[in-house]
């Protein structure tokens, strides 16, 4: 959103994060209780047309994350043996570059937000799960001001599919 006026509706990158989890389960009966952290590292990239660009040279803002984590707490349940379905949900962050096409300006900073998603785990061995987990996390907005009364606001949202292999302690 460039100065109230929306202008572009984002940067739809599809990247490969890679990453580290680890947390605690506790089970009562068929339900799991649990607590995980995760962090991971990527260089997202995204790019979006400031409409309309004008020739001969498209004004193109930049987008880049650079690592996001989670704190989420878990509550499942064992539909069988080795399988277990749950939902996650808490705090998430992530490290963000804006770069404002127009003026060349680069602006850093940390998105703090909010997760939430669900998945299933199986067990293969007795310390080895695999995982496969959606989640939806939304991180807010953050106002630029590029120039004195000239201000762009970026909200940054992601969906992650993920799958895990987690060994267990």
């Amino acid at each position: 959103i460039d100065n109230g006026v929306l202008t572009e509706t984002g940067a739809k990158p599809n990247v490969v994060v890679v990453g580290l989890l680890a947390g605690m389960n506790w089970q009562s009966g068929l339900f799991v209780y649990g607590l995980e952290a995760d962090f991971g590292v990527a260089g997202i990239r995204g790019s979006g047309e400031i409409a309309p660009s004008p020739p001969p040279v498209p004004r193109k803002n930049g987008y880049v994350v650079g690592m996001s984590g989670d704190v989420r707490c878990r509550l499942g349940y064992v539909i069988l043996p080795g399988t277990l379905i749950f939902v996650a949900g808490g705090l998430a962050i992530a490290g963000f570059e804006f770069q404002h096409g127009a003026s060349g300006q680069n602006f850093g900073t940390i998105f703090p937000g909010w997760t939430f998603g669900g998945g299933i785990d199986q067990m293969f061995m007795a310390n080895l799960i695999g995982r496969i987990e959606y989640l939806y996390a939304d991180y807010g907005n953050k106002t630029y001001q590029i120039a004195p009364g000239d201000y762009y606001n970026a909200a940054f949202r992601a969906q992650t599919l993920r799958g895990a292999l987690i060994w267990k302690f």
